[in-house]
């Protein structure tokens, strides 16, 4: 049905302007614009149709207004697509309402939906690919525009800065190396292994004198753990971790909880967050694990 005939249907229909009176005159006005004026002013016209009443649901009307307003030029056929929009939704606006459904209509078409060969169709995917295409297209028409285009060109050129500043400050962190690794004229020897009964503070000590503040750190923490496991103010085989071991001691012998919590913390920052130790959280460690008894049994 083109947009002629179904402002003749309109017209000559008599519920027509009880079911939808802005019709009328919407036809009228889309019909003595020009093309582009139409296109420009489509969703003036609409909310004058909508405010008159429409006589029903303008979603599909409302759809291609929206695609209209992203156009920087009229196209050809844009705007008979909007006249047959138009049409469209009056033509059916005038139309006589079908019957409601009664309770044994619903309750016949539930029992065919519960049916197996529905239970799938309830899903409808079909109807979730055309929502993604028409946003698809929706984006396409956005992306046409004069400005989205100048948008896209600045966000690809700060993508690609961020990219090299990034890259620029991966390769800084690579070169700086980790310090610990140059101290002393020979690798230190391993102590990954080494339960805390095992360390000495005279290690931790050793350590420290060959400028080896991260191991120092290490060192001075195992033994203070040797200490205090000794004593049986916290259980062997570190079974706790650092800030459940603080909060143990708090309780059994708080007197030792701040030097405890204090070497903690400079291990959990020196081994486990890998930030460099130097000579004073080696001097720190080593006193705090003094403060723990560490050094009393050599």
């Amino acid at each position: 049905m083109n947009f002629a005939a179904a402002a003749l249907l309109l017209a000559l229909r008599g519920t027509a302007t009880a079911a939808a009176p802005g019709c009328p005159a919407a036809l009228e006005e889309a019909g003595a614009l020009a093309d582009g004026a139409l296109v420009r002013g489509a969703a003036a016209l609409l909310g004058r149709l909508e405010a008159r009443g429409a006589g029903g649901p303008t979603a599909a009307l409302a759809g291609e207004v929206s695609r209209a307003e992203t156009l920087e030029a009229v196209p050809a056929g844009a705007s008979s697509r909007l006249r047959a929009a138009l049409a469209r939704h009056c033509a059916l606006a005038a139309e006589d309402p079908l019957p409601a459904a009664g309770p044994a209509d619903r309750a016949r078409a539930a029992e065919i939906l519960d049916r197996p060969e529905f239970r799938r169709a309830r899903l409808d995917p079909e109807a979730l690919r055309r929502r993604i295409l028409d946003l698809w297209q929706h984006l396409l028409a956005l992306l046409e525009t004069g400005e989205a285009q100048r948008y896209a060109a600045f966000s690809r050129a700060a993508f690609l800065g961020a990219a090299a500043v990034a890259i620029l400050l991966g390769l800084l962190a690579l070169g700086r190396g980790r310090p610990d690794r140059a101290e002393g004229s020979a690798p230190a020897p391993p102590d990954q292994g080494l339960a805390p009964e095992e360390v000495r503070l005279s290690a931790a000590e050793a350590a420290a004198r060959a400028g080896q503040a991260t191991r120092a750190v290490r060192l001075a923490f195992l033994a203070a753990l040797a200490a205090l496991e000794r004593e049986g103010i916290v259980p062997p085989g570190r079974t706790l971790t650092n800030g459940e071991l603080v909060r143990l001691v708090d309780r059994t012998a708080p007197a030792r909880s701040r030097a405890l919590a204090a070497l903690a913390r400079t291990f959990d920052e020196a081994v486990y967050g890998g930030r460099p130790a130097g000579p004073p959280q080696a001097a720190a460690a080593l006193e705090a694990a003094r403060a723990l008894g560490a050094g009393e049994r050599q």
